[in-house]
């Protein structure tokens, strides 16, 4: 059995343009619909990588967003997949025009 891909992936280079080698951290945000309304949080953090970049030179990082992290919590602790529906709503779009 193959392990599935995800279903978002975001590719980041991150470049030092200075004189001296340097770590640096990657973090990768997701912002919700209806954010900062009844409780939906502005942004959630979605992954994080630290990386070490040797002076003049870049790096890739890959990050990864998981399925829970399409979902938020209400305020009386249930929890809600808006975004999953539009991402299952296109893939069944996919699916049903496949060859």
């Amino acid at each position: 059995m193959t392990t599935a891909a995800p279903l978002v992936s975001y590719n980041v280079e991150v470049k030092n343009t200075g004189k001296v080698d340097s770590d640096d951290v990657v973090l990768g945000f997701l912002v919700p619909p209806n954010a900062g309304q009844d409780g939906i949080p502005l942004q959630t953090l979605f992954g994080f990588e630290r990386v070490h970049v040797k002076a003049g030179e870049s790096v890739n990082v890959n990050l990864y967003p998981s399925l829970t992290d399409f979902t938020y919590t209400r305020m009386d602790g249930t929890k809600v997949c808006v975004h999953l529906i539009n991402i299952l709503s296109a893939l069944l779009c996919q699916l049903a025009s496949w060859p």
